[in-house]
């Protein structure tokens, strides 16, 4: 090697053998293909009514364009006959799937607190004590829950007597042979008291329901706060990126001020989340 540059061309050469150390080292690592690590095989079929020749490589280059535009996801597209494609995806690094599998975990503990129906339902034979010992179990520390869960099983043992009651009237009004004008008129006005209480204790139940819902954690209200810490790191100037995770900060302590019962669990879901984000890549599922 010759040259009076020849100091700076050692320079440059370990400067690119450290910049790729770095990245392999520092970074997230090299991302192997689905050859290497495995991963995912999807195909995909377009509806070419046109009977164009070129319209799969068309879609291809389009798709490309859109979700892999700078071409480092490792990705591999093939056109396949009969109008279909077939996308293949490297699977995760290990990393990240141990990360996934943590977070996965911690939100089902957390979305496990939620009260369903099936569970209210459950109630609704028991006596009191047994009733009581259960309610305490669902609300957990959560008191507000606890009032909500008695009072919509109040709604629900007022709207399950309105039903019997209704059920009697039509009974009644069965049963009855050649009623007067008189019988029928005060048949009916017992049966429109009747749908009427009805009515209302259906409505007074749908409102206590949707109360007690209030309580529980919304997966997807939870995950689209749990997506603002992923734009926050996809900002590229310090200002920008301050002011994103501060949002995604300030909307995260609200939710937990929301519910205040199950802060822990929506703490650890969220730290679990943001670990996984550190190392995991864009499109490493086909979900993505």
């Amino acid at each position: 090697m010759k040259g009076k540059y020849l100091l700076w061309k050692f320079a440059f050469v370990l400067l690119l053998v450290a910049l790729s150390l770095w990245s392999v080292l520092g970074g997230n690592g090299l991302k192997m293909g689905p050859d290497i690590a495995g991963g995912y095989s999807m195909i995909f079929e377009v509806y070419n009514e046109e009977g164009r020749g070129d319209l799969i490589e068309r879609v291809i280059a389009v798709l490309k364009k859109r979700i892999d535009p700078t071409g480092l996801s490792s990705l591999e597209w093939r056109p396949l006959k009969n109008d279909r494609f077939e996308v293949r995806m490297p699977a995760a690094s290990e990393a990240s799937q141990a990360r996934r599998s943590e977070y996965l975990q911690a939100l089902d503990t957390l979305l496990a607190h939620n009260v369903e129906r099936s569970e209210i339902r459950r109630l609704l034979p028991m006596d009191a004590p047994a009733r009581a010992a259960q309610i305490r179990e669902l609300a957990g520390k959560d008191a507000e829950r606890a009032e909500r869960l008695d009072a919509l099983l109040t709604a629900m043992d007022a709207l399950s007597e309105a039903e019997r009651n209704l059920q009697a009237v039509d009974e009644k009004i069965g049963k009855t042979r050649r009623p007067t004008k008189q019988q029928l008129a005060k048949l009916q006005k017992e049966r429109n008291a009747a749908l009427q209480a009805r009515d209302a204790a259906a409505m007074t139940y749908r409102q206590r329901w949707e109360a007690l819902r209030e309580t529980n954690v919304n997966p997807r209200e939870f995950q689209a706060i749990l997506k603002l810490y992923d734009e926050a790191r996809a900002q590229s100037g310090s200002d920008a990126k301050r002011a994103a995770q501060k949002t995604y900060e300030s909307r995260l302590a609200s939710y937990k001020k929301q519910h205040p019962a199950w802060e822990e669990q929506i703490t650890l879901a969220a730290n679990r989340y943001e670990d996984w984000a550190r190392v995991r890549r864009d499109l490493e599922d086909p979900s993505d």
